[in-house]
């Protein structure tokens, strides 16, 4: 059985209740809330940013860190 089938299983043994509280957490997932769209802002000025200091690797990164 595939993951569709096993899905279309689960979604089948749902009754209406189950289905619309299941509906809506898949809703809440599809829409970022402000706290997200403003980190998402914020993400874009900084890699735009020509002034913002960026790295090639985690060892770059640690070793800027340290000084």
């Amino acid at each position: 059985m595939n993951t569709k089938e096993i899905v279309t299983n689960m979604l089948d043994s749902l009754n209406e209740e189950q289905l619309k509280s299941l509906m809506f957490l898949i809703e809440s997932f599809s829409v970022p809330n402000q706290e997200t769209l403003d980190a998402i802002e914020e993400s874009e000025k900084m890699l735009n940013d020509p002034n913002t200091k960026k790295f090639t690797s985690l060892e770059e990164l640690f070793e800027d860190l340290k000084s």
